[in-house]
């Protein structure tokens, strides 16, 4: 495998880790299903010792637990040393692959919208690889890598779907907007132009409601503090914010305060992503009561006649959307704009 330099993505971690793991010797095919077996006779050994766990109502003593599988406790202890090897042995001799998988991550593209560093790359990846190894059945005739490389590229993209952007998207409308944006350029490529809503949606299979809820996550979130190069009427360039660019475009009306507009439109978007993860009716409800989409709120008796349902009912559907929203991370992002202290976020059980 070529070793890659200290450019970009080429980081003294990746250096070390190559330092590191290239002198581990690839494994056979023999050699992987002699370790990974040892592995599962040590998992099965757990799995007694949880089941007496749960009789005894207690965590068992390895005497107990040698009985329990019918070892002497020295040689348990012996067969538990030896899977805590064969497990290391796997992941120091794949270390090398999670580079190899992690590194198309590293230059941002249409599917992520931003890059990851490689420090964080290599981490998210170790951690699919520790999955790999708990999970993979010798048995079932597969090389160790093929499951290796599923479960590293899948927990990369799942930290790229939770931390690559300033504000998290739920990892359903992220996977959406990853095909959104490649069905984009499939459909742009083939009729020369860009598509238009309805298309799009009909070759995502999706409503047009839902491909406009993932839109307006397209193109994520900028900070104010991106230094941006203005050339200068004497041909030189100077280096500029955006928040410089933004205070300098003339305005047609009174100006507002930038930092204002970018706090609403951040409460507006954790608001619409909260309100995605309830109920239709739970969302309904809150938007016609509190005027979230034209600034207009109803009274109960509006809402009990567009509805067709009792006012009763109507506040136990806003009591319950309540609760529901009370536990949504998401919220946790507003807690600096609520003025009041009665204000607060219960986590998720």
């Amino acid at each position: 495998m070529p070793r890659v330099g200290r450019g970009r993505g080429g980081t003294r971690v990746e250096s070390w880790y190559y330092d590191t793991f290239s002198s581990v010797e690839l494994l056979t095919r023999d050699e992987e299903v002699v370790l990974a077996r040892q592995c599962r006779a040590a998992d099965k050994l757990k799995a007694r010792r949880d089941a007496l766990a749960e009789q005894l109502q207690r965590r068992p003593t390895d005497e107990e637990w040698a009985s329990e599988v019918g070892l002497e406790t020295a040689e348990m202890r012996r067969q538990l040393a030896r899977a805590a090897r064969a497990s290391d042995h796997l992941i120091h001799a794949n270390m090398r692959l999670v580079v190899a998988v992690v590194q198309p991550y590293l230059q941002p593209n249409t599917v992520t919208g931003g890059a990851m560093s490689m420090e964080d790359l290599i981490q998210e990846g170790s951690f699919g690889l520790l999955k790999a190894v708990d999970r993979f059945d010798p048995e079932r005739g597969f090389r160790f890598s093929t499951i290796a490389s599923w479960w590293v590229r899948a927990t990369v993209q799942r930290a790229f779907a939770t931390k690559s952007r300033t504000i998290r998207l739920p990892a359903e409308k992220f996977r959406l907007l990853s095909k959104a944006k490649a069905k984009s350029t499939e459909l742009e490529q083939q009729h020369g132009r860009l598509p238009e809503e309805a298309e799009l949606a009909d070759a995502l299979q999706v409503s047009l409601n839902q491909l406009r809820g993932v839109l307006r996550h397209w193109h994520g979130v900028t900070s104010l503090e991106t230094p941006v190069q203005m050339a200068a009427l004497a041909g030189d360039s100077r280096a500029d914010t955006l928040l410089d660019t933004h205070s300098a475009r003339p305005l047609a009306g009174p100006r507002k305060d930038v930092v204002q507009e970018v706090e609403i439109e951040l409460v507006r978007q954790v608001l619409a992503d909260s309100l995605d993860e309830l109920a239709p009716l739970e969302a309904t409800v809150l938007r016609l009561r509190f005027g979230l989409d034209d600034g207009a709120p109803l009274t109960w008796g509006q809402i009990s006649a567009q509805c067709d349902m009792p006012v009763r009912e109507l506040q136990t559907i806003q009591a319950r959307a309540f609760r529901r929203l009370r536990k949504a991370r998401g919220l946790i992002q507003l807690q600096d704009f609520c003025h009041h202290a009665e204000w607060e976020w219960s986590p998720i059980d």
